[in-house]
């Protein structure tokens, strides 16, 4: 199978691209920073130009759309460009597919929801509170019109990728290792999914050809200060640097020119478990692994 993965050097990008790698030939494309590790090219996501002729040239089976931008305070502060990448880049990337009916998975997210109900299934009401949740939502927007698309709300990520500095994990371990103090939000309960998951999890409903909105979440609920000292302890013992601080990333008054964020996204995952019952990592279990990644990488 041929697979073509935008954003392929971000986070869950380089998941995809590793997984998928196996047993099936890959383009991969970024529009931000090339990876040595990754066959692909660089290409400007709003250039539809570019973007027919990476189709034309590689002729793909299967699309994974994982290019985006995912900041939300950055969203918040350039939300033209945020439309342009996230909500444009998705129209030309739909309209290729469509030309040569290759299969699209695209990758959204739980900000789509306000988090004021306990739960929410695939067919709840949407209700982003900010920039980034919006362009998504106008995104899974773009792809509900074609027919062979499988749309995936994901929770907030993380994974090995110890160079990427969109990941919270790499933040928080680089500044432990330097013994700096960091203040985590204590108010926003997040559900935490490592990125092998999302990959094998894609392949299951590829091979199952499912189509529309499937929900991915962690197993567990924590917030970033309580995760933050979950990764003190497993890194260095319990030495007093992880603070809570309710300012930063406030749900409920945001500093200035930052995003609004939901209290608690808890997305029901019924539907997908219907096709796919293997256990996800717990946070416990994907924070070991990623310290001992982590100080393996550092003896090397």
């Amino acid at each position: 199978m041929r697979i073509l993965i935008t954003g392929a050097s971000g986070l869950l990008g380089q998941s995809l691209y590793k997984h998928f790698s196996t047993h099936n030939t890959l383009l991969g494309l970024w529009h931000n920073r090339p990876d040595p590790n990754i066959v692909g090219m660089f290409i400007d996501l709003t250039n539809q130009k570019e973007i027919n002729k990476a189709f034309k040239e590689f002729q793909p089976d299967v699309c994974l759309h994982a290019g985006a931008v995912s900041n939300p305070d950055f969203c918040e502060q350039n939300p033209n460009f945020a439309y342009q990448i996230n909500q444009k880049a998705s129209e030309y990337i739909r309209d290729a597919c469509i030309i040569r009916n290759t299969r699209v998975v695209f990758y959204s997210t739980d900000y789509v929801f306000d988090g004021n109900k306990s739960f929410y299934t695939e067919s709840d009401k949407t209700c982003p509170l900010q920039v980034y949740g919006k362009t998504k939502l106008a995104a899974e927007n773009v792809f509900r019109s074609v027919s062979n698309s499988l749309i995936c709300r994901l929770s907030l990520l993380y994974g090995d990728q110890h160079n990427d500095r969109n990941s919270f994990l790499y933040d928080v371990i680089e500044k432990l290792v330097q013994k700096r103090h960091i203040y985590l939000c204590d108010q926003q309960i997040r559900y935490p999914l490592f990125c092998p998951d999302v990959a094998k999890i894609t392949q299951a409903l590829i091979d199952k050809r499912c189509n529309g909105i499937f929900h991915f979440s962690g197993p567990n609920s924590i917030t970033k200060y309580e995760w933050g000292k979950l990764i003190e302890e497993k890194l260095l013992g319990h030495i007093g640097l992880i603070h809570p601080n309710p300012v930063f990333e406030s749900i409920i008054k945001p500093p200035r020119r930052r995003a609004l964020r939901p209290k608690n996204v808890c997305l029901n995952t019924e539907k997908l478990l219907s096709f796919y019952r293997t256990k996800l990592k717990t946070i416990d279990e994907g924070s070991t692994h990623i310290v001992a990644d982590f100080k393996k990488t550092m003896k090397e």
